[in-house]
């Protein structure tokens, strides 16, 4: 229902005519909120262009005259999880036009967006809505609380700077690389889709994850504008021979890896000037235990300091199964932030 003292307002959905507008509000929110997920006119773009997305039916933007003062979002996933459709919600309302219902109305479009849509993609499955809310306690969480949600899990913001930061021991500048391990810089033409397979493998028991498609993955992930391949690394399987790894060079574009080849990778990104954000770090279980994710972790970190970057930030879940959090702290990353992932049943 939309409140009377907003009924002049003009609801649409988000256009590329309307990125300027939307990046303007979606970094003030950021501000404001204290979250540091700040976007560029084409990383919003790709949002309204990635697989799967209508953006005449899954986007809502709120513009009180040539102001957009509140937007939604909505992306059902691919596969399910668990048995259940997932529908992801985003959205936001400008700080200087909160408390005025808009958020209870972005949550209503949402819901009712998110039902059909997930009716439509995956029948006969209920759907799991899921909301990230940056800061427990805010009055984002109070309006997901009172909307049925619950809190399902939480998540730590972890960085580290650059300017006084050190490798752990072992991992110092020079030190001889594993022998066990054939570490190498991700190109994407060549690993893209053995990663594609490590990655739905590696997360098949993480928590709230579904499986990547080979679309979604070469949209989403590695065509990204933000996606640094020169930072990112994978660890291939010792088992393949050195034959292989020699034919799997800059020279050769065309050799591709076998779809099993990946036993670990970090993904790398950079979402603002000389900031690098660790996307994903994954190892496949057979893999596990061995130190692979925190060696590629640690020459990712170290060639993004050679490049200048001023820090380093990633993601974690608090209660991950392989124990990440404590081997991000070991590497040097610091907990800033905590996030809560809120949940609600649809249908």
């Amino acid at each position: 229902m939309v409140n009377p003292a907003n009924a002049h307002m003009v609801r649409l959905p988000i256009s590329k005519a309307d990125l300027g507008e939307w990046t303007r509000l979606v970094n003030a929110i950021a501000d404001f909120d204290q979250t540091g997920e700040k976007y560029t006119p084409t990383l919003l773009e790709e949002e309204l262009e990635a697989p799967g997305v209508d953006q005449d039916l899954d986007t809502l933007a709120i513009f009180d005259g040539d102001r957009m003062v509140a937007y939604g979002q909505l992306h059902v996933t691919d596969g399910l999880r668990d048995g259940y459709a997932k529908a992801i919600f985003g959205g936001g309302v400008d700080p200087a036009y909160r408390r005025r219902g808009l958020g209870a109305e972005v949550l209503a479009w949402l819901f009712k967006r998110g039902s059909a849509k997930a009716a439509e993609k995956h029948p006969g499955h209920p759907t799991l809505a899921s909301m990230w809310i940056h800061h427990p306690g805010s009055v984002d969480e109070i309006l997901a609380l009172n909307n049925g949600f619950v809190r399902a899990r939480y998540f730590a913001d972890m960085s580290l700077n650059f300017d006084v930061w050190e490798p752990p021991a072992g991992f110092e500048i020079g030190a001889p690389p594993r022998p066990d391990a054939l570490a190498v810089e991700f190109l994407p033409k060549q690993h893209g889709e053995a990663t594609r397979h490590a990655h739905n493998e590696a997360f098949a028991d993480h928590w709230g994850s579904t499986s990547r498609t080979k679309e979604n993955w070469e949209s989403v992930v590695l065509g990204s504008v933000a996606f640094r391949p020169q930072l990112s690394r994978i660890a291939i399987n010792p088992e393949l021979s050195t034959e292989l790894s020699t034919e799997l060079s800059t020279e050769n574009p065309d050799a591709v890896l076998p779809d099993d080849a990946v036993d670990a990778y970090v993904l790398a990104t950079e979402y603002q000037d000389k900031e690098l954000y660790i996307s994903t770090v994954g190892t496949r279980r057979r893999a596990r235990g061995k130190g692979l994710a925190t060696e590629l972790l640690v020459e990712s970190l170290k060639q993004a300091q050679r490049e200048g970057f001023v820090k380093a930030e990633l993601g974690v879940d608090s209660a991950s199964p392989t124990g990440a959090n404590a081997i991000y702290e070991r590497i040097g990353f610091r907990v800033v932030r905590t996030s809560v992932v809120m949940e609600r049943l649809l249908t």
